[in-house]
C-alpha cells in the first residue's frame, strides 16, 4: 500500500476526528508520565511509539487520520470542528503544524523502525522513573494503547519464563571475551567496554535483585578490623544491619589497604575473619515513595552470608562504581547499551527463548526465586518494593526448584526492616524518602552519595 502524503485537504469525517483526539490525548499522558511539555510535535514521537505495538492496518488508518487533520489545519488556518480543546493543540501555529506535517511523510513500515529505537528510550526512561508496572505495561501507558488493541500481551510475572543457571553461563560465556574489570577500567574512558559492564550488572542483579540504577550506587560495608566485635554487637548487626551501620561501627570497603596478592573478595573475606561480621551490601533505594512513610529508608541493607568468591568479587567491583562520577545522563546512555548488547547476546546464546531479555529481567527473576524461598515481607525488604501488589505479583510458577538449593544462594535480609513491613505493611498515604537519615548513614560511613533523581530528558 502506498502511505505517501496527499496534500489536498481531505473530507475530514468522524473517524479522523476521534483518530486525532485519542493520539492527542495519548500525548498528554506521555508527557504526564515522563515530565514532559506536551506539544503538537509530539504526535509524531506518539505515532512512533504505537507503531511499535500496534497493527500495520491499524497503524496506516491512524497516519490517513492524523494527515488529513493537519493537512486541514495548514490549509483553513484552523482545527476541523470536533478537534478536543487541549491548550498546546490549540494555541499551535503554522510552523509548529507544518513541522508536523513533514514528519508525517515516513511511510507505515519507516515509523515501525522508528518506533522500535524511541519505545525501548521512553520505556526506560518510564522504569527508572518508578514506573508501577512491567515494561510491557510501561509501553502500552505511553503509546496509549489498550491491551485489547495491542499487538502483544504484558507478560504475567508469575509466568515467566525463568533464567536458569545454564541459561546464566550460556550468556557469560557469550560475553566472556570481555572481562569483568575492563569495565573500571574503561569507564573514565571516552569508549567504555559496556559489555564487561554488563557483566557486572547481569550477575550483581541476578544475586541482589537490585534495580539497574541502584547498581552504580551499591556499597559494600565490612567490620573495623582495629575494632573490637562482641559476639551480641554481632548478632544485632546481623538482625539489623542499617540501624548498626548508622551507628558508624561498619566500613566500606573502600577504606580497607589493598593487598597486591589478593582480590577484593579475598580482603573482605579476611576482615570478616578478623571481625566476625559479615558483608553488608548496603542499596540506596531507587524508589521515591513508600505507601508507609514510616517505613521508607533511604537504603535497604542485604547481608551476604554464604556467597561465593566469584560473585563476591563481581559484587565488589559493582561497589567501586560509585567513584566514577556521571551526570545522570550517562548513567541511562549505559544502562540503555548495556540493554542493546544483552537483547543481542540472548539472542545468539538463548535462541530457544520467547521472551526478550533486559536488565529487569534478572531482578524479576530473582523476585520469583525469593518468592519460593522467603516469606513475601522478607522478598519486599531485600527488593525495596514499596507496594505490596509489586511483592504479590511474583508467583511460583515456572520456576525450577534444585535438589538440595533450595533455589540457589540468596542473601538474608534486614529482619528488623522486614518484620516492621510485615506489621505495618499497607497503610494508605504516600511520602518521600527520609533525607535526613540518609545524610546521616552517609555521615556515619564517610559517603559521597550523589542525587540520581529526577533524570534527565532522553534525547
Amino acid at each position: 500500500m502506498n502511505d505517501a502524503v496527499n496534500n489536498d485537504v481531505r473530507e475530514i469525517n468522524e473517524t479522523y476526528i476521534n483518530d486525532f483526539n485519542r493520539i492527542a490525548k495519548s500525548v498528554s499522558v506521555r508527557c504526564e508520565i515522563t515530565g514532559e511539555h506536551p506539544s503538537p510535535g509530539e504526535m509524531e514521537t506518539q505515532i512512533a511509539l504505537r507503531a511499535s505495538i500496534m497493527k500495520i492496518a491499524s497503524l496506516r488508518r491512524e497516519l490517513t487520520s492524523i494527515r488529513a487533520v493537519v493537512t486541514y489545519f495548514l490549509e483553513e488556518e484552523i482545527w476541523p470542528e470536533g478537534i478536543e480543546d487541549r491548550d498546546w493543540i490549540m494555541t499551535a501555529d503554522m510552523e509548529i503544524v507544518g513541522q508536523l506535517h513533514s514528519g508525517l511523510v515516513r511511510t507505515a513500515k519507516e515509523f515501525v523502525t522508528l518506533g522500535h529505537d524511541v519505545s525501548h528510550k521512553l520505556v526506560e526512561r518510564a522504569m527508572q522513573m518508578n514506573f508501577p508496572g512491567s515494561e510491557e505495561d510501561a509501553a502500552r501507558a505511553l503509546s496509549g494503547m489498550s491491551p485489547e488493541r495491542s499487538r502483544r500481551k504484558a507478560r504475567d510475572k508469575k509466568y515467566m519464563q525463568p533464567i536458569t543457571d545454564r541459561d546464566f553461563m550460556e550468556l557469560e560465556l557469550q560475553l566472556s571475551d570481555h572481562p569483568h574489570q575492563n569495565a573500571l577500567k574503561t569507564l573514565r574512558m571516552k569508549r567504555t567496554d559496556s559489555k564487561a559492564l554488563l557483566r557486572i550488572f547481569m550477575r550483581s542483579i541476578r544475586l541482589t535483585g537490585m534495580r539497574p540504577i541502584e547498581v552504580f550506587t551499591c556499597r559494600i560495608l565490612v567490620g573495623d578490623e582495629n575494632a573490637e566485635y562482641t559476639p551480641e554487637m554481632i548478632e544485632e548487626i546481623k538482625r539489623a544491619p542499617y540501624r548498626m551501620a548508622l551507628k558508624g561501627i561498619l566500613m566500606p570497603i573502600d577504606a580497607l589497604d589493598p593487598q597486591p596478592w589478593g582480590s577484593m573478595a579475598a580482603m573482605v573475606r579476611n576482615a570478616t575473619n578478623i571481625t566476625g561480621v559479615p558483608p553488608i551490601l548496603m542499596i540506596e533505594a531507587a524508589k521515591t515513595t513508600n505507601a508507609n512513610p514510616d517505613l521508607l529508608r533511604p537504603f535497604r541493607a542485604q547481608i551476604l552470608t554464604g556467597i561465593e568468591d566469584d560473585d563476591l568479587e563481581v559484587l565488589c567491583l559493582a561497589a567501586h562504581l560509585h567513584h566514577f562520577k556521571m551526570d545522570k545522563k550517562k548513567y541511562s546512555n549505559l544502562i540503555t547499551t548495556m540493554t542493546r548488547n544483552l537483547t543481542a547476546s540472548a539472542e545468539l546464546a538463548l535462541p530457544q527463548r520467547k521472551d526478550t531479555l533486559n536488565l529487569y529481567s534478572f531482578r524479576h527473576d530473582f523476585a520469583t526465586r525469593a518468592r519460593r524461598m522467603l516469606q513475601v515481607w522478607e522478598v519486599a525488604a531485600l527488593m525495596g518494593h514499596t507496594a505490596r501488589a509489586s511483592t504479590y505479583a511474583y508467583g511460583k510458577r515456572n520456576t525450577r526448584k534444585k535438589s538440595g538449593s533450595g533455589g540457589g544462594w540468596m542473601p538474608l535480609n534486614d529482619c528488623e526492616f522486614a518484620e516492621a513491613i510485615r506489621e505495618k505493611w499497607g497503610a494508605a498515604p504516600e511520602g518521600a524518602p527520609d533525607v535526613d537519615a540518609r545524610q546521616e548513614l552517609a555521615a556515619a560511613l564517610g559517603l559521597d552519595l550523589p542525587d540520581l533523581t529526577p533524570f534527565p530528558k532522553i534525547d
